[in-house]
């Protein structure tokens, strides 16, 4: 039996530590765990759609600094694109690409919240096209403008800004 709650308290021990300092120990960590996830056939109950839609979550979680094109995603885990949609949809009651727009939102308040970078380099490093983009994505998700909600969770404990 794999420990999953021991690996969690190793990422949140890290994270204490500094989330920007030890991202590379971080990722790995969380990709490990992500990993361990994917392969247990008890969470999976043996569904060889749960396991590519799994594998499908991972690489765009992977790729979270770039766009993907989601019928490629399709194609290499050898579905339709509509059935791929289908089945992601039914996994985990969203679509591929609002689930990459959603990965994406939660890595720029990462780096909102903990570095000075500015909104055109954020938006950069995710993979947006401008930073009018990015602004617009995340303005649509929290209600905020990013440099509003940078402020605003630096304001408030652990960063619980809006959303």
């Amino acid at each position: 039996s794999v420990d999953y709650l021991n690996l969690y308290n190793q990422v949140h021990a890290w994270a204490g530590r500094g989330a920007l300092e030890h991202q590379g120990v971080l990722s790995t960590l969380g990709l490990q765990l992500l990993a361990l996830l994917l392969a247990d056939p008890q969470r999976n109950n043996g569904s060889q759609n749960a396991v590519l839609i799994q594998r499908a979550m991972l690489r765009i979680l992977e790729n979270s600094h770039r766009a993907l094109n989601m019928p490629q995603i399709a194609r290499e885990l050898r579905l339709g694109y509509t059935r791929f949609r289908e089945l992601f949809q039914q996994h985990a009651q969203i679509s591929p690409k609002q689930y990459q727009l959603k990965i994406r939102i939660e890595r720029a308040r990462e780096l909102l919240r903990n570095t000075e970078l500015p909104l055109k380099e954020i938006a950069v490093r995710l993979g947006f096209h401008t930073a009018f983009h990015f602004s617009h994505q995340f303005r649509a998700h929290h209600r905020l403008a990013p440099s509003a909600w940078r402020k605003q969770s630096r304001l408030t404990p652990a960063g619980s800004a809006r959303g």
